[in-house]
Order: C-alpha cells, then structure tokens, then sequence
C-alpha cells in the first residue's frame, strides 16, 4: 500500500504578474510519470516531477508508474498571481503647449505611490496622481499598489513650441495706420485681436489703425495657438501755432519762423521742408523770402 501522492511548492502561492512557482510532485513508486493539470485541464508538456506555474488556478499532478499502474492524483495546490498595476497616463489638454505653459498629466487610476519620470528619470518630489510638465521629453509613472506591486506606465511624449514674436512700432497717431507682423505661422482663426477698438482695431494680416487717444494691447497667435502681446499706444496729432518774421529786405535772407506746441507729447521736432529734416529747435532762422511746407512731429 502506497501513501498518497504528494505537490509541494517550493515558494510563495501568491506572487505578482511575471512571477511563477516551483511545484514538485512526490510519490512512493519507483518509477513513475508524471502529468501536471491546472483546473483539470492537461498542462501540454508538463511531464516532469517538477513544474514552474506561472498563472492562477488549482494544480494537481497525475502520477502512474511505468507500467501505467496505481494511478494517483496529488492533493491540489491552488496559485494566486495578482496583477501589476498598469498606470496610463492622461493628457487633458494635450500633449503639445506653448512655452510658458504647464502642461497638466494625470494618473488614470488611483494607486498608493506615485513616482513621475522624465526620459526614465525619477523626477524629485514629483509624489502625487497629477503632475505639471514644464519640460519636453518623455515621461512616464510609476506606481504601487496596496499589495505593494509595481507597475510604470508606458512614455508619453510630451512637446513646448516657442513663443511668437510681434515687429513693428508700437506708438501711432490718430487716424493712421501701422503694420505688425507676427512670427511663424499664424493662426488660421482670428490670429490677431485689440483689447481695445475704440483706441486701435487690427486687421487679419496685422495691419493697426489708430482710432483714438489711448492703449490697446494687440495680441497675435500663431498656428500652435501660442501667443505674444504688444501694447500699441495712440496719440492724438500734435497741434501747433506758429509766427513769421518776414524778411525786412528782399536781397537779405533774415526772416523768421517759430513754432509754438499747442498739443502733442513732446519731445518735438520741427520741419519746414515737408519733412525731409526735422530739428529739435522750434525757431527756424535767417530764411530768404519763400514758402515753406512747415510740420511738428512729437
């Protein structure tokens, strides 16, 4: 009379994902066969003594001698393999932003650690199921859970475009126009908008026009959505009275014309040839008899 057949795990019957235990099959034949099942079912090729388990289930070992006499089955051991956690990571406004934004990344799950990483670097402090991007590269996260397992997301790669720039001058006069332009490529909707169209409208192209006295802060945005700001300042036309010294001799160059502001942000400067030179001196001296096209210019 044989004693039964025995299994025997050489290990832990509880493991993580990726793991397996050893189970060794005894019995008092001399020589014997051997066939592991899991939940009943023949395992295809686990024909020795001994055999690794790697999933959950109930095992039992089928164990005859040579002669296909006294068959017996082992006293079933049952394996449990807990999952690893498997963290995603959430992009909610994307993975692309401008420069000076943080991007948000979230954890799709909730674990009980949290490591976040960048190019498969720990990133310090960074501890909690959300995390602010401020740099481009990959990242990813590492988690546990309560039964202490580990787990690390796949990379999400995240990107910062460069801000735009705005050229062009940024103070006009009442009733005039000025062209900005904008870096890169623009926005295919409303690329440029005032803050302020009473003091300055912008075309779609950037083109400025000054409507009244005042500021405005024109905004351009580009095809990534990012954006640059630039404060435009409008003044009222300068204004002014002048007074002639005519010339006392028509052979002598002697007359005279002085320029007095009445509105305008000075400094001024003063022109009596149409604006081909301008000078900051608002008395033009030992002119000849003629006419002059005179303007101010604050």
């Amino acid at each position: 009379v044989y004693a039964p057949p025995t299994a025997n795990a050489n290990g832990s019957l509880i493991f993580c994902e990726g793991g397996s235990v050893s189970l060794t099959a005894t019995a008092q034949y001399t020589t014997n066969n051997y066939q592991w099942l899991n939940n009943g079912n023949v395992i295809a090729g686990a024909t020795s003594q001994t055999y690794s388990a790697p999933t959950s289930g109930t095992y039992t070992c089928s164990i005859t001698n040579n002669g296909g006499n006294n068959p017996a089955i082992t006293c079933p051991v049952t394996v449990t393999v807990n999952p690893l956690p498997t963290p995603t990571i959430t992009a909610s406004n994307g993975t692309s932003a401008c420069n000076n934004v943080p991007l948000p990344l979230a954890s799709s799950g909730t674990f009980s650690t949290y490591q976040w990483n960048l190019n498969g670097n720990p990133i310090a402090g960074a501890t909690s199921s959300t995390y602010s991007a401020t740099q481009a590269g990959n990242y990813s996260l590492s988690v546990s859970n309560t039964n202490g397992y580990f787990g690390t997301s796949a990379n999400t790669a995240v990107t910062f475009n460069a801000l735009p720039t705005i050229s062009g001058n940024s103070k006009l006069c009442i009733n005039s126009n000025m062209q900005l332009s904008g870096s890169g490529s623009p926005s295919a909707s409303n690329p440029w908008v005032s803050s302020n169209t009473s003091v300055a409208t912008v075309s779609s192209s950037g083109l400025v026009s000054a409507v009244s006295a005042g500021s405005s802060t024109i905004t351009y945005k580009d095809v990534n959505g990012c954006t640059a700001t630039k404060i435009i300042t409008v003044n009222a036309t300068p204004t002014f009275s002048f007074g002639i010294t005519n010339v006392t001799n028509c052979t002598v160059a002697n007359g005279q014309i002085t320029f007095t502001p009445i509105a305008g942000t000075a400094p001024f400067t003063y022109s009596i040839d149409n604006g081909a030179t301008f000078q900051t001196a608002n008395t033009f001296s030992e002119l000849a008899a003629g006419s002059y096209s005179i303007l101010i210019k604050d």
